[in-house]
């Protein structure tokens, strides 16, 4: 019988998948073996083990020895700190029983990861934020604390939670008002390490948060990596998913992804040299405001188009929804939504041809300058052109004056100048006569409100 060695954090897919964990033979395999599947978790650190035995997704611990598991592995232990990347599964773009080479599995143990947390009067979530990032099964090295000005207990709770934290934990220096975004930038530049996370001050981090999504960052390609959310109200009853555009764990290529409208920053993983492709201060403005656009949609559209994302189809932290939330989400009543279907939203048109119009602009600079980027930004520069090209045909069949203008703007959009790349069948004929009804023949109502 075949024998499949994992990760001891993977435990927990596995126990799910099969429902059935038991304790391991002493007689052999040394690590919790489940019977049904036949596959063996090992090289565990002892929390992580602790962890699940607690949680009840394995049954027990098993001696350690030089037989079974751990002869295959060749490690002589049964416990690891950092990542044992023998055998993977369940991760994104990879195929249950993937093996990684040894050149990919040094790089994934050497993987040192900071986490940017931003903080603005938080005292009434931060420390169990904090408590949750000392539970990952992969420890950050380093958080980095940038505070807004608060005038609450945040920094006293955090410099009390750093005398016996795991990790290490930076609190910047006060600044003058950065807002939101740039708070967030603060931290994340001064972060030390080439893989940096995002870290919102009112979530709760699932133990295999960092884990997984490091994993990722084994294929060179990937830029960022982000996970789906559950949302949560403020005492962490879920109330729903956030799937933020992600379908399934896949590696999705650059430009294959049209970032405006999705990405939230507490999912996302991104490497450093993000930051040093584009100043952040001289980003393009939020269509609809008279800000900058935020860290996480700036982040989010230059990992998107100058190098490949790693979506991973498992809710990894507790997106906690209250009102004292600077950004979220809302779910819109199936009534909105229905009402939607004959809606043009005219100011939303605008806003999307103004930011592809923007990053357009944003690419072509970074092609200009000789860089690890330079290529990819040309290829960017040219995929926002198109964009722009069909946003503005989009927003000039529901703005035309004349039936001939819009008639015009529909043949360019749905025939001349169809989508790069193409969509589902339901959508295409869905978007097209929502197009001729409402753009053409004024059968609805328009919004021009930004």
């Amino acid at each position: 019988m075949k024998v499949s060695l994992i990760l001891c954090s993977s435990a927990s897919v596995s126990a799910r998948k099969s429902g059935n964990v038991d304790r391991a033979s002493r007689g052999g395999d040394n690590g919790f073996a489940n019977p049904m599947r036949r596959t063996i978790v090992v090289a565990c650190s002892e929390s992580a083990l602790s962890s699940y035995i607690e949680a009840g997704l394995v049954g027990g611990r098993t001696p350690c020895g030089q037989t079974g598991a751990n002869r295959v592995l060749g490690n002589g232990s049964c416990r690891s700190t950092g990542i044992d990347a023998t055998l993977m599964q369940d991760e994104p773009g990879l195929g249950l029983g993937h093996k990684f080479s040894k050149k990919q599995k040094r790089g994934i143990m050497s993987s040192k990861i900071s986490v940017a947390l931003a903080t603005y009067n938080g005292s009434k979530y931060v420390e169990e934020q904090l408590r949750s990032i000392s539970g990952q099964t992969t420890l950050p090295e380093e958080v980095v604390v940038s505070d807004d000005g608060s005038t609450d207990d945040t920094i006293a709770i955090i410099a009390r939670f750093a005398e016996t934290a795991p990790f290490r934990i930076n609190v910047l220096p006060k600044h003058e008002r950065l807002g939101f975004s740039d708070n967030f930038f603060h931290a994340a530049t001064a972060c030390e390490n080439d893989l940096i996370a995002f870290c919102d001050q009112d979530d709760v981090w699932h133990p295999e948060k960092l884990e997984r999504g490091v994993a990722a960052f084994v294929d060179d390609r990937v830029l960022l990596s982000m996970h789906t959310l559950t949302k949560t109200d403020g005492l962490l009853n879920p109330i729903g998913l956030h799937r933020q555009g992600i379908t399934k764990s896949a590696i999705i290529p650059a430009l294959e992804i049209d970032p405006f409208g999705t990405g939230w920053g507490n999912s996302m993983i991104f490497r450093k040299s993000l930051l040093n492709v584009y100043p952040s201060k001289g980003r393009p403005k939020q269509p609809s405001g008279d800000r900058p656009l935020s860290h996480d949609t700036w982040i989010y559209t230059l990992a998107a188009a100058l190098g490949a994302v790693a979506h991973i189809d498992k809710p990894l932290l507790l997106y906690r929804q209250h009102d004292l939330n600077t950004m979220g989400t809302k779910k819109s009543p199936f009534a909105e939504k229905l009402a939607g279907a004959l809606t043009a939203s005219v100011g939303r048109y605008r806003e999307v041809a103004e930011f592809y119009r923007s990053m357009h602009k944003v690419f072509e600079r970074i092609a200009e300058v000789t860089g690890p980027f330079s290529e990819a930004a040309w290829h960017a520069e040219g995929a926002y052109r198109s964009r722009m090209a069909r946003a503005q045909d989009r927003l000039g069949l529901y703005d035309g004056v004349t039936v001939g203008e819009r008639m015009s703007a529909y043949r360019s959009l749905h025939f001349t100048n169809p989508t790069q790349k193409p969509e589902s069948a339901g959508s295409s004929v869905l978007s097209m006569t929502k197009d001729l009804l409402v753009g053409i023949m004024n059968i609805g109502h328009r919004d021009h409100r930004m």
